[in-house]
Order: C-alpha cells, then structure tokens, then sequence
C-alpha cells in the first residue's frame, strides 16, 4: 500500500458489500500494541479493505462485490485515559431476543416478496397511502422476506430495526421473462395460477431452461446459512441468526424469517431496495402503524387475486397461516378423512370382534 508505514496497523480481513451500503459489516483487525509506547501513540494507519471470495458469489446472489481499498484511517494524538463501563444499560424492549418466542407472542404476520420486475408484492409503488399491510403499535411482527428473482436486492425497512431469526427453505415461485412477459411457475416448472394483476392466464408459458438452471444454481441457502452459523467462512451475502439491522440482502430464491417489535412511532413505515436504481424506478412499498388496539383492516394486501409468496390459490399466506380460498374446503376435506376413517375403523373393529 503507498500509505503504508512502519507504523501502520493492518486490518487483516475486511468483508464489505456496496449493495448493503455501510448497514451491515464484517471486520476483523489485529493491532500489534507492543510497538506503541504507553503514554504516547505514534502516528499510524488503518487501511480497509474489501476482500471477495468466489464462495460468496451463491450468497451474494450476482452482486458485484468491490475488491480493493476502502479508506485508510490515520490516528495520531496523545493518548488519553479512557473509564470502560463495566456493565452496559438493560437492553429496550424493542431490541429483545425475539428468536424463541411462542406463535402467540407473535401478533402480526406478512411477506415481503421480491419480483423479478423490480416489484415488492407484485407491483411498483403507486402512493403513499397505498398500505400493503397495517400493524399495531407495541406489537411483535414476524416477516417473512422471500426473492422470487434470479438476482439479490437489499432490502431496507425503515423506522424499526428486525432481528435475523432463520433462512428457510424456499417453497416460493420461479419467476421468469418469458417473450417479454414475467411469469411466474412453480418448481415443478408448471405455470402458477397466481400470476402478475391482469396476466392473461388464458395464455400458457413454458420456463426457460436458462431461468431454471439459475433456480437450481441459487437453491440451498438454508442449508448453506446452517453451515455458516457454525463454519463462517463463504456466505457474505447471509446475516447471523440473532444480529439486528435496517438492511438485509434477500438472494435468489430464498426465504429469510425476521422479527421485530414496532415501538413508539406511529405512521407510514417506508419498505424499498437500496439499489438506488430500483427504487427510483418503483421497487418500494409503504406499511402502516397504527395504535395499539386499533383497527389493522384496509390494507392493500393482495395484488389481484394474489397474496405475496403465492403460486397456486391453495397456497398459505404467511406461510404457517391458511387463507383464501382453500381455507374451508381443506376443512372439508378434513373433517370427511376423519369420519370416513372412523367408519372404516369401526368397520374393521366390528369384523375383527365378530
């Protein structure tokens, strides 16, 4: 390095994503105190730098990834006598561990779907007042960020900060362009019934072999975040169970938990990629909190006959909730399975004693 000096601290690795702009870092550094006197420090550097590694590039979903210097930081000064605290403040509310919490300290759930059209639940923004979703103050939310595209977007939300619970497995749509149209196909490589508001559905695609190959290329990130939680090493583009943070980078075809606590703001919640370019061009949504107590109905959740996430009518929204339309038929189709099977276990029962 030209700034280099004899006495330069090295920062050994430093890991940094532009797309996620500063938000979430990775930084390792080794200072050799032994050479700096103890009443005087010696001018000196820093150097940062963005060091990429070809195992990053399935989570990192096709981000660029800058290789080179970042900054350089020269201290010089006396050295001053600092007190560090032994203890920190208890932590807020709004910043507890949310990760082992029941399903009923949940109280609000929602999807955030990334489309291959630069979309946030199938659409680009359209208002202000256009709210997808509406939540209690003082009110625990599980979200569930899931990227229908072959490429990453980072995501950010703004007022509340949301704790990284789980990668999951990716049950979603495929979407594709196909003739200049997007579409969305199940993994079987079927053409969903859920598409895009006012596709033609009467119209039958077929995905491509290319957009296919780039599902099975991306497939795996909860498997491979398992891996990194206990072997980091190869997936910058995942964040650590537990971590807190207003960005988050969804790669291709995965589905990614986080929870959270709305606290004391109460109003428009602004949800939007940071690609500067995409939000530009309408990658962005608004949310609402409201009161505690208060009404959560109004939102403009669904996008035609679609909620976000799905690909057939049947399937749930969230994902461990069932809505829409097969909600009483698969109790139907329940409550017939159980009597039939007790008629048949009678049946059998009585032949078996007679």
């Amino acid at each position: 390095m030209k700034y280099r000096t004899k006495d330069e601290t090295n920062i050994d690795f430093f890991a940094f994503s532009s797309a996620l702009r500063a938000s979430t870092c990775a930084l390792n550094a080794v200072t050799n105190t032994s050479k700096f006197p103890p009443v005087k420090y010696r001018s000196r550097f820093w150097t940062l730098r963005s060091v990429k590694s070809p195992d990053d590039d399935v989570s990192m979903g096709g981000m660029k990834q800058y290789q080179g210097k970042l900054l350089t930081i020269k201290i010089k000064g006396t050295q001053t006598s600092t007190v560090i605290p032994t203890s920190l403040p208890a932590k807020q509310s709004f910043v507890s561990d949310f990760r082992n919490l029941t399903e009923d300290e949940v109280t609000g759930r929602f999807v955030i779907e990334v489309g291959p059209d630069l979309t946030l639940n199938r659409e680009r923004f359209q208002s202000n007042t256009n709210f997808r979703f509406v939540a209690n103050l003082n009110a625990v939310q599980e979200w569930y960020m899931i990227n229908t595209a072959p490429f990453a977007h980072p995501i950010h939300i703004h007022v509340n900060n949301f704790q990284v619970i789980s990668y999951n497995n990716y049950t979603g749509p495929i979407g594709a362009t196909v003739m200049g149209n997007k579409v969305f196909f199940d993994q079987n490589k079927q053409q969903c019934d859920r598409q895009y508001e006012n596709f033609p559905n009467s119209e039958q695609a077929m995905l491509p072999d290319y957009e296919y190959n780039q599902w099975l290329k991306y497939r795996g990130h909860a498997q491979r975040w398992r891996d990194m939680e206990s072997h980091p090493n190869g997936n910058l583009g995942y964040s650590p169970s537990g971590i807190f943070q207003d960005v988050i980078l969804v790669p291709p075809f995965s589905n990614i938990t986080i929870r959270f606590q709305t606290d004391r703001f109460i109003g428009t919640v602004v949800i939007h990629c940071h690609i500067l370019y995409h939000e530009d061009h309408g990658m962005m949504m608004v949310t609402k909190i409201v009161p505690a107590g208060a009404k959560t109905t109004g939102a403009h959740i669904k996008s035609g006959d679609a909620y976000p996430g799905q690909c057939s009518k049947c399937d749930p929204f969230p994902f461990n909730q069932v809505v829409g339309e097969c909600s009483g038929s698969r109790r139907k189709h329940f409550n017939i399975i159980i009597l039939v099977t007790g008629v048949l276990a009678t049946f059998i029962l009585f032949i078996v004693t007679e």
